[in-house]
C-alpha cells in the first residue's frame, strides 16, 4: 500500500515540456532541454493534463476518477509518475538530477562536422524536391529508369565490377562518402522543409561500420506521413546522383557513370533492411507507430517465449503483437543466421582473423578493398559476439540493481 506522504504528494510537470499528437492513440511528449522524446497513451495524457502543481496524488485519483469513469490506484499514479516519466525529467523531483540525452546508443564516437547553421543555408535551396507531387512523381520515374537502365546493361555492369574491388581504398572512402553527405542532407533538406528543428550532419561508427548521421531527432514531431517522407530522404537523394550519373552515361558511354549509380543502388537496398537501425528500420518504426521497434519486439518475443515454454502467466496477446513477435523473431533469426554462416563459410579466418589481419597489414606496403574484403564477414561475426555479451552483462548488473533497490524499499 501507498504511504500517506505519497498520497498527498504534490505532482510537478517540467516547464520545459511539449505535447503533441502522435497518432490517434498516442501522444508524443518532448523535453525541449534534456532531448527526450517519450510516447504516452491518451489515458497517461489525460492524467498528466490534470498535474497543475497544486493537486495531492490523491485529490488527482479522484477527478480522473469522475471525469473518465476509470478507478485507478494511487500505487498506480505514483509509480507512472515517478518511477517511469519522472526519469526523462517530465516529473520534477528534488531527490535527484535528471541527465540530458546523450547521442543515439548505437553510434559510437561520433561527432558533428557540419553544424546546424550551415545545413540551415543549404537545405532551403533543396527544399523544392520535397513537394509532395514533385516527390513521388520523381520517385516512381527514377525507381523505373534505374532498373531499367542496370537490368538493360547488366553484362557491363558485371564486367567491370571487379574494378570496384581494385580501388585504392582512400579513394572509395572518398567518393562513397561523397553520396552518403548528399544522403544526409536529403534528411535534413525534408526535415527542414516540413518546419521540424534542424540539427548537423555527423560522422560516426555503427556496429563496425563508418557511417554519416543526420541529426533530424525533432521530426518526431511530425505527422506520420512527413515522418516516413524524411526518413526515406537520404535515398531519394542517392537515386537523384544515380540517375543523373546515369543519364550522362548515355551521353558518353564511360562505365564509371554506369558502375558508380550501382554501387548506389546497392547502398540503397541495404538502408531499406529493416532488420537494422538504417532507413528501413526507420519508416517501418514509423509506418507501424511502433518506436523503439526493436526494443519492444524482442520484448514481446521473450514474454510469449516465456509463456509457452516457462508457463509464465500474465501475458496478454493483443493484435499488435503479432506483428512485434514477428519482426522480433525475423530480427533475431537474421543475426543468427549471419553468425552461422560466418562460421559454415570460413571457421578458421573467424577464429584466426588477429593473426591473418596483422599477417595482412605487415606482408602488404598497397593495402586494397579487395584485400580487407576477405577479413570483414570474420570481423563482423566477433563484433556482434562481443556486443551480445556486453550487453548481456549490461542487463544481469541493472536487474541485480532493481532487485537490491526493491529490497531496501
Amino acid at each position: 500500500m501507498i504511504s500517506q506522504a505519497k498520497e498527498q504528494s504534490v505532482p510537478h510537470l517540467d516547464e520545459n515540456l511539449e505535447i503533441l499528437p502522435f497518432n490517434q492513440v498516442e501522444y508524443l511528449v518532448q523535453h525541449k532541454t534534456l532531448n527526450y522524446q517519450v510516447n504516452i497513451n491518451s489515458e497517461t495524457y489525460q492524467l498528466l493534463k490534470l498535474i497543475d502543481g497544486k493537486k495531492s496524488i490523491s485529490l488527482i485519483k479522484d477527478e480522473y476518477k469522475s471525469k473518465h469513469d476509470i478507478d485507478i490506484s494511487m500505487d498506480f499514479i505514483h509509480s507512472l509518475l515517478y518511477n517511469k516519466l519522472a526519469r526523462f525529467g517530465i516529473i520534477k523531483q528534488n531527490d535527484f538530477e535528471v541527465e540530458k540525452r546523450k547521442k543515439a546508443s548505437y553510434l559510437r564516437l561520433s561527432f558533428i562536422f557540419l553544424p546546424s547553421h550551415w545545413v540551415k543555408k543549404i537545405t532551403p535551396l533543396l527544399a523544392f524536391l520535397f513537394n509532395k507531387t514533385l516527390f513521388f512523381t520523381l520517385l516512381f520515374v527514377m525507381t523505373a529508369f534505374i532498373t531499367t537502365m542496370i537490368a538493360s546493361n547488366y553484362s557491363v555492369i558485371s564486367s567491370n565490377s571487379s574494378n570496384l574491388l581494385s580501388l585504392n581504398l582512400l579513394l572509395y572512402i572518398i567518393t562513397f562518402h561523397f553520396g552518403s553527405i548528399f544522403h544526409e542532407l536529403g534528411h535534413a533538406t525534408a526535415c527542414s522543409k516540413f518546419g521540424a528543428k534542424l540539427g548537423g550532419i555527423g560522422f560516426g561508427f555503427y556496429i563496425f561500420f563508418p557511417v554519416l548521421f543526420a541529426d533530424v531527432s525533432d521530426a518526431w514531431r511530425l505527422p506520420k506521413s512527413q515522418r516516413i517522407i524524411v526518413n526515406l530522404g537520404g535515398l531519394y537523394f542517392e537515386m537523384i546522383i544515380a540517375t543523373i550519373l546515369l543519364i550522362i552515361y548515355l551521353f558518353n558511354h564511360q562505365t564509371p557513370y554506369l558502375v558508380i549509380p550501382c554501387v548506389l543502388m546497392i547502398h540503397t537496398l541495404y538502408n531499406l533492411n529493416p532488420l537494422i537501425k538504417y532507413d528501413g528500420y526507420w519508416v517501418l518504426s514509423d509506418a507501424t507507430d511502433t518506436p523503439n521497434l526493436h526494443e519492444k519486439s524482442f520484448t514481446r518475443l521473450k514474454s510469449l517465449l516465456k509463456r509457452f515454454f516457462l508457463k509464465v502467466k500474465g501475458y496478454k496477446f493483443e493484435k499488435k503483437d503479432l506483428f512485434l513477435v514477428t519482426y522480433g523473431f525475423m530480427s533475431v533469426s537474421f543475426i543468427f543466421f549471419f553468425l552461422a554462416m560466418a562460421l559454415i563459410i570460413d571457421p578458421d579466418s573467424v577464429i584466426k582473423l588477429p593473426i591473418n589481419l596483422f599477417n595482412y597489414i605487415n606482408d602488404n606496403s598497397n593495402i586494397t578493398l579487395q584485400g580487407l574484403g576477405q577479413f570483414f564477414l570474420p570481423a563482423i561475426f566477433w563484433i556482434l559476439v562481443v556486443k551480445m555479451v556486453i550487453q548481456g552483462i549490461i542487463k544481469i548488473i541493472r536487474k541485480q540493481k532493481i532487485r537490491k533497490k526493491t529490497a531496501l524499499a
